[in-house]
């Protein structure tokens, strides 16, 4: 396969990963409500209970302040979070989980645990594996990339090997 048919593929089929509508598997919420909640649960657990405050659970869940503001708004009108103001700072304002919204978590984790569970049963043990694999390497090479390129860097010696392959085939076609 050649190499711009490879990146056509490979573009193609990230868009259909993205394009997947995984929500309904989560009951009541969206993918970013499900990962405050499931956030503000972790988060709760390591602290005793203690609620998070915005900008750590904007953190947690890699969102911009303004993203998560819109979440929390949503999910406190649904009543899976509720608000109250720090005890020890009555400034801060902190975010707890109802238990509204622990049953609505605990119901996404086990839909998205039975889902996982057939796509692993089709794809199969070793597939699975392979796949898991190379999505890491393919995330590891890509943050390399991207590191490269922000640090004012040519990128990852991978992107330098691709692009001495080019130069090597783009002289050879003008020579021939």
């Amino acid at each position: 396969m050649e190499e711009r048919e490879m990146e056509r593929q490979f573009m193609q089929t990230i868009r259909r990963l993205g394009r997947l509508h995984l929500s309904h598997m989560i009951g009541e919420v969206n993918r970013g409500e499900f990962a405050a909640l499931a956030a503000l649960e972790r988060w709760n657990k390591r602290h005793d209970g203690k609620g998070a405050n915005a900008s750590m659970l904007a953190e947690l869940v890699e969102a911009s302040p303004q993203a998560l503001s819109r979440t929390l708004r949503s999910l406190e009108a649904k009543a899976f979070i509720e608000r109250a103001a720090d005890a020890r700072d009555r400034r801060n304002v902190l975010i707890y989980l109802t238990d509204k919204g622990r049953a609505v978590l605990v119901e996404g984790k086990e839909k998205l645990r039975i889902q996982f569970g057939r796509v692993a049963a089709q794809m199969g043990e070793e597939d699975m594996r392979q796949l898991l694999y190379l999505m890491n390497r393919l995330v590891d090479v890509v943050q390399s990339v991207v590191d490269g390129q922000t640090a004012g860097g040519q990128g990852a010696p991978e992107m330098e090997a691709c692009k001495s392959v080019e130069n090597i085939k783009e002289k050879e076609n003008k020579d021939a």
